[in-house]
């Protein structure tokens, strides 16, 4: 992304030098701001039919622009390039274009912490959680919420950088010096703050602290009354952005009063602090309080988005993370599609009916919730995580899956999932195994438990690629309260490297997959126990025993109308046997990848090589 390099063709595309891209020669080729940036999307977007909607979208956000526009930047790029056919955009009428040069990344081999590539903008602020002073912990919400509403209308004043949720809300609770903060996030000040509420009064502390030397800039406390709740919010914004105006940049506008608040129902407004606060852990009591608080704010108040939207992604990340079955799939789509009714402007409400739509294997509609949910918040790392998690990895577009995770961990270098799924996509995309692994020491680092999925079983797959199966059996162990998916994944997985290492294994292992089938047909698991028969199926060469078992999950899965989730690890270099199967086709097709090819562009190259006649036992 805004720190990855580009090369195609002759040309090197850097997106911090917005106005040329060079030759391999280093000779500057010009281009307008528009064309760049116009070029710099199909570039990111590489292999993919881009549809016009989508690019007018992204280039004129919320502006009305006519197509002949649009023409007129690819004519320009294309000049630009010297293509004078189809080289590197390729016009497909009526629909859109593809960039179909094939792209590298330059100097992105690195997964480590970030390193900013360039100084942090005078005016940029990291917005943290406001500590709690009540001194009960069930109200830590509270401060989160406050934060979260601060952090949203700051992200609105022009010129203003500020980093997404994701980003800053991850060092909540924990001992970091605002310095190093501020590092992490390239900015320059940091707002942190506390909350208090005793009776019917709640008081605000703020203040801002200079990133580079840790020194206070401003402070102030607010005192009102708890009904003025949203008064608070809209007078505190306004007073830091005063603030920065004064320290750093008097051209900052003035941000007018707030909107409409999001309900009028302060009551429902705090169950729906609560409950969005309780989605993170990634917990089932969590997710499950979560849904019921969003809707009790609902009951109080029917025509809060917020609460439709918060209830929707509490259950969609839910079933995606196996916390909750595919049932609760028809309940997600409802509350997005009323979030949206209510408020289309809400970007995580798209986020929530993409995830649906990506579990129902409709994965055109996907990509374009996501792409509407990006453009509304275009600085969320979390987004950009979802997106390719929900259909980059799915439908075969690896390499655009790792470089924007690697992006996201470079914009959020404390999130522990995005330093967890920086290393499972670089599994699956085949990079150095030293990377890999240096990637699982961050995330650990971070606090991630070395024996919590997946970081076993990566590397039990690093092991596998490597052919050193003896000894690695142990660490797939389990405590007692391992979840019932993660010990079918993980007896798999030791009959995998088992008979790997002992080839006269082979049979016996087969004979115990055979048996972990037949009991998870009748008890109806997760997705990733599935998947992961899948893979070791296809690893211990019997790819009708593998096909069998995706045949199985699609067959349960289409009970509610679904296809399931974890389908981008069917693009591991390990099951290129399985997609070379002329099986995989008919697969692609149910899985709905088919549609997506066809519409949106193939899978990266080289992933689908097709074996015209391959037996049907299967057997190596």
């Amino acid at each position: 992304m805004s720190d990855t390099v580009f090369e195609f063709g002759e040309f090197r595309l850097d997106p911090r030098q917005r106005r040329c891209i060079r030759r391999a020669d280093g000779q500057p080729v010009p281009l307008k701001a528009r064309s760049f940036d116009t070029l710099l999307y199909l570039v990111r977007h590489a292999g993919a039919l881009v549809e016009k909607s989508a690019l007018l979208q992204a280039l004129w956000p919320g502006t009305v622009v006519e197509e002949n526009s649009l023409n007129k930047q690819i004519s320009a790029i294309r000049r630009a390039l010297g293509d004078d056919g189809d080289a590197y955009i390729v016009t497909v009428p009526g629909r859109g274009y593809q960039f179909v040069m094939p792209v590298t990344l330059a100097g992105s081999t690195q997964a480590s912490t970030h390193t900013p590539s360039s100084a942090p903008s005078p005016a940029s602020v990291a917005v943290l959680p406001f500590a709690n002073v009540t001194g009960d912990p069930g109200n830590d919400y509270l401060g989160l919420g406050l934060a979260e509403e601060l952090l949203n209308v700051l992200a609105r004043v022009p010129r203003l950088e500020v980093p997404a949720r994701t980003s800053s809300f991850v060092y909540h609770g924990r001992n970091v010096d605002v310095r190093d903060i501020a590092r992490d996030l390239n900015v320059t000040t940091v707002l942190e703050g506390s909350v208090r509420i005793a009776g019917d009064r709640v008081r605000v502390t703020a203040q801002l602290v200079d990133g580079r030397t840790g020194y206070q800039l401003w402070s102030q406390a607010f005192d009102r009354k708890a009904d003025d709740f949203f008064e608070l919010q809209d007078e505190l914004a306004r007073a830091i952005v005063q603030a920065l105006r004064l320290e750093f940049d008097r051209s900052l506008p003035v941000i007018p009063r707030m909107l409409l608040p999001p309900t009028r129902d302060l009551e429902a407004y705090r169950l729906y602090l609560e409950g969005a606060a309780l989605t993170a852990p990634g917990t089932l009591p969590d997710h499950e309080r979560s849904q019921a608080l969003m809707r009790e704010a609902i009951e109080r108040d029917p025509v809060f988005a917020h609460a439709h939207m918060g209830l929707a992604l509490t259950q969609a990340t839910g079933i995606y993370l196996g916390l909750l079955p595919l049932s609760f799939l028809e309940s997600a789509e409802n509350a997005a599609r009323r979030a949206l009714e209510l408020d289309e402007e809400l970007a995580y409400a798209h986020a929530a009916s993409a995830m649906v739509c990506a579990m129902r294997g409709k994965f055109v509609d996907a990509e374009r919730g996501f792409q509407r949910a990006r453009v509304l918040d275009s600085r969320n790392p979390h987004l950009v995580h979802c997106h390719l998690f929900f259909v980059h990895e799915p439908v075969g577009r690896i390499a655009l899956a790792y470089e924007e995770s690697l992006w996201t961990h470079r914009r959020a270098p404390a999130w522990i999932p995005a330093a967890v799924h920086l290393a499972a996509v670089a599994l699956i995309a085949d990079r150095d195994p030293q990377e890999i692994r240096r990637q699982i020491e961050i995330a650990v680092g971070l606090g991630f438990a070395r024996t919590r999925p997946p970081i076993p079983e990566l590397l039990a797959q690093l092991a596998i690629r490597a052919g050193d199966t003896a000894n690695l059996g142990d660490s797939l162990g389990m405590e007692p309260a391992t979840a019932e998916t993660v010990r079918d994944q993980r007896e798999a997985l030791r009959h995998t490297l088992r008979a790997r290492a002992e080839p006269a294994y082979r049979h016996a292992a087969l004979e115990a997959l055979d048996e972990q089938q037949r009991r998870l047909s009748a008890r109806n698991p997760g997705q990733s126990s599935w998947i992961q028969l899948i893979m070791s199926y296809t690893q211990l060469g019997d790819l009708t025993r593998a096909f069998d078992c995706a045949t199985c999950a699609l067959d349960l899965a289409a009970r509610w109308n679904s296809i399931g989730a974890l389908w981008g690890m069917l693009w591991m270099p390990e099951m290129e046997p399985f997609r070379a199967d002329e099986r995989f086709a008919a697969l692609a097709e149910r899985l709905g990848l088919a549609q997506f090819w066809q519409t949106c562009g193939p899978p990266d190259a080289g992933l689908i090589t097709p074996v015209s006649k391959r037996s049907r036992s299967g057997q190596p």
